[in-house]
């Protein structure tokens, strides 16, 4: 997840991009302590090329096994296994954890959960809300590592004493909707797929949807009298509601007004962006040009040569559930449309499709002035929920 701080105006990227500082160093991995409802148990994954993961399994107290088992896949970026959002990008203000209602819901339910960090993350503490993020993430984070990390993740829960091997259900979030979809495709014996915040567009397309797209909805949002100029006096209501993120107009002009006229019509905000957005797809096929993301450059590469994943996610239909949020510019909720109503040409209809009004990316509404401002959490209460109530039918 990151901040694109283009001229000033933040557009927050969560699904696929990641700027979060590497810090060589190394601590402990903790684990969530066990609680009256639920028993939490370590457990290691041994990856392809050699390294070891760290991840738990969570259990209702209550509940006799072998049970059935939710294995989670967090979105992109260094974050571990909870999905940890910073306070500075949540509606409320606080430091957030995406993944633990889902998990505590689904305990709840009789369900065991599957958790793991991601390759090169190490949570700070049994909080889990910071990370260390080593050099093993911004070596080796690629796509296709990722891909293979989380197939070893399903072989070894499928493995457990504890769970039943013929109930076993992927969720991801994001990118791991990516991840649940590959595991789909290399285990037939995945049981369900939870999709919240699925893409199914290539990656070209879904960083321009971000890039530019969604950096124009503020634009449009600043045209108070929408005559497609965004003159000084506009500008300057946005500049004194969020001054961190909005530069003062005599630093904004020279950037943007291509014309020399003293306005800023959207066509000209548009190029820049669009500007952007071809150096950035330019950088990531370099092997020259310079790279500051925590993330690998090959993780991007990767990713671009799969192109469209609407196609592959058609031969799963009756086993998806959807759950997407109705003003999601991350991953666009007309993605999630356009699967439901392909599977439904297909005469093989998605097992669940839920969206949610007014609710984005992470499920949490937008703040600030305008409402301009797209969160990352926390979670509405109401989707792990209905992940819950999803599951019965499989289960």
């Amino acid at each position: 997840m990151y901040f694109s701080n283009f001229i000033g105006i933040s557009v927050l990227m969560i699904s696929l991009l990641s700027v979060r500082t590497a810090i060589a160093q190394s601590t402990p991995y903790p684990i969530p302590q066990s609680t009256g409802q639920i028993s939490y148990s370590e457990k290691l994954i041994h990856t392809k090329d050699g390294l070891t993961l760290h991840g738990h399994l969570a259990t209702p107290i209550e509940a006799h096994g072998p049970l059935p088992v939710v294995i989670m896949f967090v979105g992109s970026g260094a974050g571990n296994r909870y999905e940890d959002v910073p306070a500075n990008v949540t509606a409320n203000h606080k430091p957030s954890l995406l993944f633990k209602g889902i998990e505590s819901e689904l305990a709840s339910k009789g369900f065991a959960v599957f958790l793991y960090d991601k390759r090169g993350v190490i949570p700070k503490d049994v909080t889990f809300l910071e990370n260390v993020v080593t050099k093993t993430y911004t070596e080796s984070a690629t796509a296709n590592n990722l891909a293979s990390d989380a197939i070893q993740v399903f072989d070894l829960v499928k493995s457990l004493p504890e769970i039943d091997p013929a109930r076993i259900a992927v969720l991801g979030h994001s990118e791991g909707t990516i991840l649940a979809l590959k595991v789909a495709e290399a285990r037939a014996d995945v049981k369900s797929l939870l999709l919240l915040g699925l893409f199914t567009r290539s990656f070209d397309e879904i960083s321009y949807y971000q890039d530019v797209t969604n950096s124009m909805r503020v634009i449009e949002l600043i045209d108070a009298n929408q005559d497609g100029l965004i003159s000084q006096d506009e500008w300057q209501i946005f500049h004194q509601e969020d001054q961190k993120s909005f530069p003062d107009w005599r630093s904004i002009l020279p950037v943007v007004d291509a014309t020399h006229d003293g306005l800023l019509s959207i066509q000209e905000w548009r190029y820049v962006f669009e500007q952007q957005h071809k150096s950035f797809m330019v950088a990531i096929n370099s092997d020259t040009s310079p790279w500051n993301r925590s993330t690998p450059k090959l993780w991007f590469r990767e990713y671009n040569s799969e192109g469209s994943h609407l196609t592959r996610f058609l031969k799963f239909c009756a086993k998806i559930n959807v759950f997407q949020g109705e003003i999601d510019v991350q991953t666009p909720f007309e993605d999630a449309l356009e699967l439901r109503d392909q599977c439904l040409m297909q005469k093989t209809p998605v097992a669940s499709f839920q969206s949610y009004s007014g609710l984005g990316h992470a499920f949490s509404p937008r703040i600030g002035y305008k409402n301009w401002i797209d969160t990352i959490g926390p979670m509405d209460t109401k989707v792990p929920t209905d992940i819950g109530n999803a599951l019965k039918k499989f289960f």
